[in-house]
């Protein structure tokens, strides 16, 4: 039992040293060049047999890694290859008979999204989301129309109903920024790209609305102002007809 227990360890030991695996390579940023790496001197030559994107895609194929102590070899990935997050797999082998295949992570921002900077994110978003309730909650408590008379005709002007367009104005603005948050979220951190492109048309799509709204609002808001001052001087003058107007 003794000698079968020292023939096992034996052998793993010779193919951890026969063989250069490495499983993780680390996280890098995308765009970015990326020095790949891996050692072995009991070997004259190592190649790269295949380097995949993260859809398994392979991009790089049979390529040798360059020397300069016949021990540390490398190749450098150009970062115009590697401008999709994600993770990529290089496969490859030596002529000593070993092979190697390990991971390395693109992302964004080339770190991933630990503890500390996911509660920073939560809060940020749980304050944005706080103050869009409050804004959406606002709406519905402002006023919607002018005191009218059992016949539907105004007998006063109430100019706080024009705030219910600023406050949507607002809330929409809040939006656009938690989804500008999260498309940044997402792209600089997650290694997958749909997520951020998803987040992407939602925010192009909102901002666009806020830039063309935020004007059409104002100009709205200002005609009927001057409207209905207009007919703040008719009502005290006792000659508003309220028949003719829709305010």
């Amino acid at each position: 039992m003794k000698k079968l227990l020292l023939s096992l360890m034996m052998c793993m030991i010779l193919i951890s040293c026969a063989s250069a695996v490495q499983l993780q390579l680390g996280v890098f940023k995308t765009s970015e060049d990326i020095n790949l790496f891996q050692t072995c001197d009991a070997c004259s030559a190592i190649t790269i047999s295949a380097i995949t994107y993260p859809n398994s895609t392979a991009f790089i194929r049979n390529i040798t890694m360059s020397t300069s102590d016949g021990v540390y070899y490398n190749y450098t990935l150009n970062g115009s290859l590697v401008d999709v997050a994600g993770t990529y797999t290089a496969n490859g082998f030596d002529d000593a008979g070993s092979a190697f295949s390990y991971d390395f992570i693109v992302t964004g921002s080339g770190s991933l999204l630990d503890e500390s900077k996911s509660m920073f994110y939560i809060g940020v978003m749980a304050i944005l989301a706080f103050f869009f309730i409050i804004t959406v909650a606002g709406i519905g408590l402002l006023p919607s129309r002018d005191e009218r008379n059992s016949e539907g005709d105004i007998i006063s002007i109430n100019s706080l109903k024009h705030l219910r367009l600023v406050f949507a104005g607002i809330a929409w603005a809040i939006l656009t920024m938690i989804v500008f948050l999260a498309w940044n979220v997402a792209e600089g951190y997650l290694e997958t790209g749909l997520v951020a492109a998803i987040f992407k048309v939602l925010f192009t799509i909102l901002m666009t609305g806020l830039i063309v709204g935020v004007p059409v609002i104002f100009v709205y808001i200002l005609w009927k102002l001057v409207k209905e001052n207009v007919i703040k001087g008719m009502l005290s003058r006792n000659i508003f007809d309220g028949a003719r107007y829709n305010v």
